[in-house]
């Protein structure tokens, strides 16, 4: 299995073989890779493109891609302690992001920003997956606009100490299949904010089983409710989390089958 560099600072042979040389956009490495490759970021990668963005991975659940946010000038290769949470791949207008269409991978410490101004742009995460310490953000102020997960029913992505940022409350999370979603780093949004009416609308969300554990909520507060609720998705379970103290967990159910399990949560824990 290979390992690649990608950094859009760079002006060498665009190989990928070093930082150097290395590939100037994720989706380039990709295709040069093969399943069970390594792919480095660097940690001021900055990649902006005005058109519609498909990261197509080659990985397997065997031998997933593996795509890491490094410290540029730390050790060669990279170890642990070069990890870093800062690289930005940014779609502007009403392009939006489609992550891990065709194959599995593990990606950490990305910050994906999806469209710029009033335009619909959506950022959609397929098949099976896992992310760690990265940030999905709406930028664009279109109601329309949302981020949905796992576009194969039966597919579980994980998100592990991730954060959710919206640029209108008409906009939220579609989850489709399994959506799991740990701390204790998640959140909803950053200071300042816009935080969506209905968190999750599970009108779309055909069959969707989703566990939030550890996560601050505390930003959906009065007003706000976390589940838009239908009868088309399994149930919701959040466990362990932060709550705003006046928000709404649930709208009301059409199935009897349909629920969502609040444990151990609190307003100020």
């Amino acid at each position: 299995m290979a390992s690649w560099y990608v950094w859009s600072g760079a002006a060498g042979a665009g190989t990928g073989a070093d930082w150097a040389n290395a590939f100037t956009t994720l989706g380039a490495a990709i295709t040069a890779g093969a399943a069970g490759d390594t792919y480095y970021i660097a940690h001021d990668h900055a990649q902006t493109q005005a058109s519609a963005l498909t990261i197509t991975h080659k990985g397997t659940a065997a031998s997933p891609d593996r795509v890491l946010c490094v410290d540029r000038a730390g050790s060669v290769p990279p170890v642990a302690a070069d990890l870093r949470a800062t690289a930005t791949i940014t779609t502007t207008g009403a392009n939006g992001i489609t992550l891990a269409v065709g194959g599995v991978a593990y990606v950490e410490g990305i910050i994906f920003n999806c469209g710029t101004g009033a335009s619909t742009a959506s950022l959609t995460v397929s098949n099976i997956s896992t992310y760690r310490n990265c940030a999905f953000n709406l930028v664009n102020t279109a109601a329309g606009s949302q981020i949905s997960s796992a576009s194969n029913v039966g597919a579980l992505t994980w998100f592990y100490d991730c954060t959710f940022s919206f640029g209108a409350t008409g906009q939220t999370i579609v989850p489709m299949g399994g959506f799991r979603w740990i701390g204790p780093a998640g959140s909803v949004g950053v200071t300042g904010a816009t935080i969506p009416t209905n968190l999750f609308n599970m009108a779309g969300g055909q069959m969707s089983d989703v566990e939030i554990s550890g996560v601050d909520l505390s930003a959906s507060g009065s007003g706000k409710t976390l589940f838009l609720a239908t009868n088309r998705f399994k149930g919701a379970r959040i466990v362990n989390c932060k709550l705003g103290s006046a928000v709404t967990v649930s709208g009301t159910h059409t199935a009897i089958s349909t629920l969502v399990d609040v444990e151990g949560c609190h307003s100020t824990t």
